[in-house]
């Protein structure tokens, strides 16, 4: 009987790939962001994780060495989109353009309705922030070390452009990032059963947006100085 070609010969125990579909690298990690929004990191064994991805346990191994590493690629999903430009960025805080409020405030509700990836990976980092450390030190650096530097590189261009009065755009950046980061929470983390009323933070962010023009807007800021 004629011996199979070692080109035809697969190793035991891998499936065969099936054109289109989800690789099983994917499926794992898809299932793990399912389950850590769900039950927590803590709280997911990788037999779960497994369970959920339709494959065995010893399949997750072969992709992911531990559980760690699982959460090290969720987290690097979170810095991808947190550093995903937004929608006209260039054209923020130009003359004729949306304010820079406007741009980095407005856009939230639709980033975050048109993915609901997006929330599940919101309510992975906020749920664990207390409990995990490497979550912690991940949020420290990018949600506030470099999320202020990226939003202050934007308010400085705007002062730049004429459009922000001269302030301590620091601290506007902090104001402005902590803003953001209650309104995320309010709407996504405290609704686990999905998303709050958006058309109600719509018109929330609308109202800050309001203030926040009223406050640093150079036509508003000497429109007051005349005053």
């Amino acid at each position: 009987m004629p011996r199979e070609s070692s080109k035809n010969r697969r190793r035991p125990g891998r499936p065969v790939a099936v054109p289109g579909e989800t690789p099983t690298r994917e499926k794992v990690l898809q299932a793990a962001i399912d389950l850590f929004a769900d039950t927590g990191y803590a709280g997911t064994p990788v037999r779960s994780i497994a369970r959920r991805a339709g494959i065995t346990e010893a399949a997750v191994y072969r992709h992911y060495p531990n559980k760690e590493a699982l959460l090290l690629s969720i987290l690097k999903l979170v810095e991808e989109g947190l550093y995903t430009p937004l929608p006209g960025e260039e054209d923020f805080g130009s003359p004729g353009g949306p304010s820079v409020f406007s741009g980095l405030l407005m856009p939230l509700p639709d980033l975050i309705a048109s993915d609901p990836q997006v929330a599940k990976l919101t309510r992975i980092v906020h749920g664990e922030l207390m409990h995990n450390d490497a979550i912690r030190l991940f949020y420290r650096e990018q949600f506030v070390r470099r999320a202020e530097d990226y939003t202050e590189a934007l308010i400085r261009r705007a002062v730049g452009r004429g459009t922000v009065r001269r302030c301590n755009t620091r601290a506007l950046a902090r104001m402005l990032n902590a803003y953001r980061s209650n309104w995320t929470y309010r709407t996504v983390v405290l609704h686990p059963e999905g998303l709050g009323d958006l058309d109600a933070a719509r018109r929330q962010l609308a109202e800050q947006v309001r203030f926040f023009e009223d406050q640093f807007l150079v036509d508003n800021a000497e429109t007051e100085d005349r005053t």
